[in-house]
C-alpha cells in the first residue's frame, strides 16, 4: 500500500521500509530537469524518474532535509533569509574584532530578531 492522508493504506508505490518508520518517504523527482548521472551508484539518463527511500522532506534526494524544504512558500522564515541576503553587513563584519571566541554570524543574530519582531507582529493585537 502507498502513503495515502498519513497513513499507509493507499494505493501507488509500495514501501514496508518507509511504512514501519514515521522518518522516511519515498522520494522522487524527474531527472530531465535535473540532469543527474547517477543515484545510489546507478547511472541514469535524462529521461529517468528518480525514486528513492529517503527522510520525509528530503526535497532533493539526498538523505539531508533542510530547513527550506520543510517551509511551505509564505513562511515568515523565507522571507527574514531573502530578506538578510539583501543586506550589506560589511560594516558589522568589519567591527568584528580579534579578542574571544568566534563570533556568530550577523545573518545569524539578524535572522533570529527579524523573525521574532516578525512574529510577534504578526500576532500581536493592534
Amino acid at each position: 500500500m502507498g502513503y495515502a492522508g498519513g497513513l499507509w493504506n493507499g494505493g501507488g508505490i509500495n514501501s514496508s521500509s518507509a511504512a514501519v518508520n514515521s522518518n522516511g518517504a519515498i522520494g522522487f523527482f524527474d531527472n530531465a530537469g535535473v540532469g543527474s548521472t547517477s543515484l545510489n551508484g546507478q547511472q541514469v539518463d535524462s529521461t529517468s524518474l528518480l525514486l528513492r527511500y529517503t527522510l520525509s522532506g528530503d526535497a532533493t534526494l539526498d538523505l539531508t532535509v533542510r530547513l527550506g524544504d520543510c517551509l511551505p512558500p509564505d513562511h515568515l522564515a523565507r522571507l527574514v533569509v531573502d530578506t538578510i541576503a539583501l543586506l550589506d553587513l560589511a560594516v558589522i563584519y568589519d567591527r568584528y574584532g580579534s579578542r574571544g571566541g568566534q563570533p556568530y554570524a550577523p545573518e545569524i543574530l539578524l535572522g533570529l530578531l527579524f523573525y521574532a519582531g516578525g512574529y510577534a507582529l504578526a500576532r500581536s493585537r493592534l
